[in-house]
């Protein structure tokens, strides 16, 4: 489309609901994608989706600036940037349509702490409307002020009522519009599934900052240990240099005040009545803590179609919202653990191992592109080698590729479920063509599962990976299977006979070769030259 088509079907998009209900995230991946391919090809959109990114880190840094000290800021914006319980953040789907959820979560905070009274929840409905998980997160935001007692209290109660008003009006919405992830929500799977998120979301959370650097030591090579070097001598350069515990500095420094102040507190407050047993947030690290925490607890209560413990691949988008409470909380533990050192042989020491630490998060940034690069070859190799071995398929020809031994990665899809929708953008068949060919990858075990009566094959869930919308029925007569041996694809056809099947008519016009190429041939089978 042009730019003036696409705006105009986005804006219809958008007013219909389209898209699970949360319009502005395809809306986003569209429009960025669309911007993106003018501005540089295939490259442009990753520019505009680590531009989102960066612009959210750049958010969240002076957001922390406003409520804390610059060198818990510092190292708040190092784990947000870092954060790898999601490891989704290339993924164009996540950069263009996800992000944008984080950037109206950030402004809408970044107008709370202003003061602003309506403009907080006008761009928290942005959020809504582009990745819901992040939502919650807003009603922790008054925690983030400096002064809980009687009037704090009536503005949170206020602040609650008309955020839960606005998350109840967009799900009234999305079950008038048929969105089916609500309607056939029962209250006590959401109260379930929300309880069981909201615990083990957490932990898988915090435990990434553990175990990602483990994984980058596992899957260490030359690229890793290099990134991690570089970065390692860089946090500590960056490290060293943000102010430090008051014992170890001036007065001037930004630690200074909070720390006279937590010597002059206890936990409690003392304000008076029952707000006496209110947490005494004159002391920042107490409070901090609980938003940190709380903010955590919340980015998981609406992620009810992925697992809260996934840990590889793109159901770790599980974990996308929770980046804002991990990082304020690792923050929290690094300035903590600075309060308690009293000499500056192990300052130093602490310092060095910090930034081992966040360049092993560094480091394991480059294992998740590495799968990614081997994800491209995989599939470009898949196509490469299918395509001279179907030269024969003409108008209802269906592609089955028996998934056992074919090539995976860890992070991202290959060859999975998409399969059905490329051969129609490498090569541009006939139009007069009613049910041009298609490519689908099988389940584990769908010899067993494919139903057949008089010949007819059901593709469904049960027996391949693919779209709902182009599940099928077919003649076993138009069926051509490919197995994997030695990483190469090899033809059936004697195979589909042994299960009572026929060859498929190979009659056709010409070869596959000969048709006009579509969009996805010079970006797979023969990329332009860098």
């Amino acid at each position: 489309m042009e730019l003036p088509e696409l705006l105009k079907y986005l804006g219809s998009f958008i007013l219909h609901l389209e898209g699970h209900g949360r319009p502005l995230s395809d809306s986003s991946i569209m429009l960025f994608s669309h911007l993106g391919w003018k501005i540089a090809g295939m490259q442009g959109p990753y520019f505009i989706g680590y531009a989102i990114f960066l612009l959210n880190t750049a958010l969240f840094y002076y957001l922390l600036r406003r409520i804390a000290d610059a060198s818990f800021a510092a190292i708040g914006a190092l784990a947000y940037c870092l954060y790898c319980a999601d490891t989704t953040q290339a993924y164009l789907t996540h950069s263009l349509g996800l992000q944008p959820s984080i950037t109206f979560f950030l402004l809408a905070t970044h107008a709370s702490v202003s003061g602003r009274r309506f403009l907080p929840y006008i761009l928290i409905f942005g959020s809504l409307l582009c990745y819901e998980t992040v939502v919650p997160l807003f009603l922790a935001v008054p925690l983030l002020e400096k002064d809980w007692n009687a009037a704090w209290v009536r503005k949170s109660v206020r602040h609650v009522i008309l955020l839960s008003g606005i998350v109840l009006t967009m799900v009234v919405l999305r079950t008038i519009s048929g969105e089916s992830r609500v309607s056939e929500l029962t209250i006590f799977s959401a109260i379930t599934t929300s309880t069981i998120h909201m615990v083990i979301g957490p932990i898988v959370a915090l435990g990434a900052y553990i175990f990602r650097p483990l994984q980058a030591l596992w899957f260490l090579n030359f690229e890793v240990a290099i990134s991690i070097i570089l970065s390692s001598f860089a946090f500590f350069v960056l490290l060293s240099r943000l102010p430090r515990h008051p014992a170890q500095n001036s007065s001037s420094t930004p630690f200074a005040p909070y720390a006279a102040k937590q010597k002059e507190s206890t936990y409690f407050s003392t304000h008076g009545s029952w707000s006496t047993y209110l947490p005494n947030t004159r002391n920042p690290q107490t409070r901090l803590i609980i938003a940190g925490l709380v903010m955590l607890i919340l980015a998981y209560p609406l992620t009810f179609t992925t697992r809260p413990y996934a840990i590889s691949g793109r159901e770790t988008r599980v974990h996308f919202a929770a980046v804002i409470g991990a990082s304020i909380l690792l923050a929290a533990s690094i300035r903590w653990l600075y309060t308690r050192v009293r000499s500056a042989a192990l300052e130093r020491f602490l310092t060095a191992g910090l930034a081992v630490f966040f360049a092993m998060m560094v480091g394991y940034g480059f294992v998740i592109q590495a799968d990614y690069v081997h994800a491209w070859d995989y599939q470009r190799n898949f196509w490469r080698s299918l395509l001279p071995k179907i030269q024969d398929i003409r108008d209802g020809t269906t592609i089955l590729i028996d998934p056992v031994g074919l090539q995976k990665t860890r992070e991202i899809g290959a060859n999975t479920w998409n399969l059905p929708r490329i051969l129609n953008q490498i090569y541009q068949f006939p139009p007069e063509w009613r049910n041009p060919p298609r490519v689908f990858l099988m389940e584990l075990g769908w010899q067993d599962k494919l139903a057949s009566s008089n010949g007819v094959l059901v593709l469904d869930a049960t027996t391949t990976k693919a779209p709902p919308s182009l599940y099928r029925t077919i003649k076993s007569t138009d069926i051509i299977l490919f197995e994997t041996k030695d990483r190469e694809l090899t033809r059936q056809d004697t195979a589909m006979k042994a299960t009572g099947q026929n060859d498929p008519n190979k009659g056709t016009a010409e070869p596959v070769s000969n048709y006009q190429h579509g969009f996805l041939y010079d970006l797979i089978i023969h990329p332009t030259p860098k």
